[in-house]
């Protein structure tokens, strides 16, 4: 019964809930970036770039710049940073698909076009930890089916950490997470490059953790939870800047 009335809460707020704006990407010079977490390249600068969070089923930011997302591609991958500050960083060593997303972690849902429900779950966490998993929305059900078997193959990670992980007597400044996401292993970009003009839909997604329990934001206000595809942002490949 409590299930069924959050469904309902879900679906009245959805009456007026804001549509997610189309982010146009800037493109960069292939081999411009270096996936090593510290975002000094000058492509970066010319990322589109958002800053804060909203706490899922809110449409007020969060209280403090807490966050700094960034998005920008070349003719090979996707690239995707995120800012973290977090006072207390909270994450497990974690096999491959573990539960990544009960620690401090990032996350991407990507998928090619909202028809095709076919898309992938990229979670990292600051200990280094990766969950990757192909989804298949259910259309009738809240849930999906996972299949963690596949992994983005050829996919680079970039961490710091500007703080200690797991120690929770000292105050931690932040982490900062940089992916670089091959095309080639998203549905749709399998068979041919990415161009100019293609179209993705996406939602960028961050876990917090500390003492309290654990927090779940997102870039642009998010109505329900990451898998919630239908509430993902339209991602138009643009041209260098």
């Amino acid at each position: 019964w409590g299930e069924v009335k959050n469904a309902v809460t879900r679906a009245e707020k959805g009456a007026d809930w804001p549509a997610m704006p189309t982010v146009t990407v800037p493109r960069a010079e292939r081999g411009a970036i270096r996936v090593d977490g510290v975002l000094d390249e000058a492509a970066w600068k010319q990322a589109v770039t958002f800053s804060g969070e909203y706490q899922f089923n809110t449409k007020a930011l969060r209280e403090g710049n807490t966050i700094t997302w960034k998005m920008i591609w070349d003719d090979e991958f996707l690239y995707v940073a995120y800012d973290c500050l977090d006072a207390t960083l909270t994450a497990k060593n974690r096999d491959r698909d573990d539960d990544v997303w009960a620690d401090d972690c990032v996350e991407i849902f990507i998928l090619p076009d909202i028809r095709f429900r076919t898309y992938w779950e990229l979670v990292v966490s600051p200990a280094g930890s990766v969950f990757d998993s192909v989804q298949c929305k259910m259309l009738d059900q809240w849930g999906c089916n996972s299949d963690t078997a596949q992994n983005i193959e050829g996919l680079k990670t970039g961490i710091v950490l500007n703080g200690t992980l797991n120690v929770p007597e000292d105050t931690d400044v932040g982490y900062r997470v940089e992916l670089a996401i091959p095309f080639s292993q998203l549905p749709g970009f399998t068979r041919a490059p990415a161009r100019e003009g293609d179209s993705l839909r996406f939602m960028l997604v961050r876990l917090d953790k500390d003492a309290k329990g654990q927090g779940a934001y997102s870039f642009q206000p998010l109505l329900g939870w990451g898998h919630n595809i239908w509430n993902h942002a339209p991602m138009i490949l643009g041209p260098k800047p």
